[in-house]
């Protein structure tokens, strides 16, 4: 079994350090950088992992390109 701060290092792997070990300045949150992100339905990272849910909204620079069909 892999244990909650394991998985929460994983998640943060493949989501926010990915972008500084690429050396993409205009990522993150912000005025003037780039959106790119998918919105899941989950409480916290371990439960975006362990339930794998429904993507609510995908977004690439700024465009939603698949909404929720809910």
């Amino acid at each position: 079994m892999t244990s909650p701060a394991a998985m929460t290092r994983c998640y943060e792997r493949v989501t926010n350090q990915t972008a500084v070990i690429m050396n993409l300045l205009d990522y993150g949150f912000a005025i003037g950088k780039k959106a790119s992100l998918v919105a899941l339905n989950a409480g916290n990272s371990i439960e975006a992992i362990r339930h794998r849910p429904e993507r609510q909204l995908v977004m690439a620079k700024c465009r939603v390109i698949a909404p929720s069909e809910r």
